[in-house]
């Protein structure tokens, strides 16, 4: 019952995450699953702002369980202003 309700819209379905794991998700699984081979899941709507934005996750109840507002500057890496790799929350 874990949802993105900023940024993206998804909800996450009897998923288990364990300790020391990560979950990709993505706009396009397939194309993310066949060009980089790794296993992703497809987002439901939404898109997230090449100029940065706020990112929420919150769990089945609605608290909200972690956030991060990314931006297409210091100290993000501006390579991934919309065209380069991938930003990794850590």
């Amino acid at each position: 019952g874990y949802t993105f309700t900023s940024g993206i819209d998804h909800t996450f379905s009897n998923y288990v995450l364990n300790p020391g794991s990560y979950v990709v998700i993505s706009r396009y699984s397939s194309f993310t699953n066949s060009f980089y081979g790794i296993t992703s899941i497809q987002w439901t709507s939404g898109s997230l702002d090449n100029s940065g934005e706020k990112i929420v996750l919150k769990d089945g109840l609605g608290n909200m369980v972690d956030s991060v507002e990314y931006e297409d500057s210091q100290p993000w890496d501006g390579n991934a202003a919309g065209t380069g790799p991938s930003l990794t929350l850590c």
